[in-house]
């Protein structure tokens, strides 16, 4: 039977977390350049129905930063974090650049060639993180679909 003293166990424990964390680190900075760039939005749901007042939305990933447009003008933004390990990938938004909806959104998406779905907390930042796509059409969230702008 081996037996560990107590530092090294401590020491084999940080190695192992610190190990996680990198690759956690490299998978969200892999993410992060995937989503990098412009996305224009199909469709939006929110509470579940179609939101004529949120379509033609532009959404612009740039490393750690988003701003979300329309007709060329900002109207959100601010940083954005991604953790693609989660189930399903989390996404959250902390909007700073408008006061309208300023806070954290918190929200999961799915990526698949050029098509991206978000949904999130931004109408009801004090409603928990959607679990699974199904969630957003309750009152509160809001699901868009985008397509990669070329």
């Amino acid at each position: 039977m081996t037996r560990w003293n107590k530092g090294a166990a401590v020491a084999l424990l940080a190695l192992t977390l610190g190990g996680a964390g990198c690759a956690t680190r490299e998978t969200a900075t892999h993410e992060t350049a995937t989503l990098a760039g412009d996305w224009t939005t199909v469709q939006v749901l929110r509470e579940g129905k179609v939101d004529p007042a949120l379509s033609g939305h532009r959404i612009r990933f740039d490393g750690d930063h988003f701003a979300i447009t329309r007709d060329g003008k900002t109207i959100f933004g601010g940083r954005v974090a991604f953790d693609p390990g989660a189930s399903p990938p989390e996404i959250d938004f902390d909007q700073v650049e408008s006061k309208t909806l300023a806070g954290t959104w918190k929200g999961i998406y799915a990526l698949k060639g050029d098509r991206l779905v978000i949904c999130d907390n931004a109408y009801a930042m004090e409603k928990p993180r959607p679990r699974r796509f199904e969630d957003c059409s309750a009152p509160g969230y809001v699901l868009f679909r985008f397509k990669r702008a070329k």
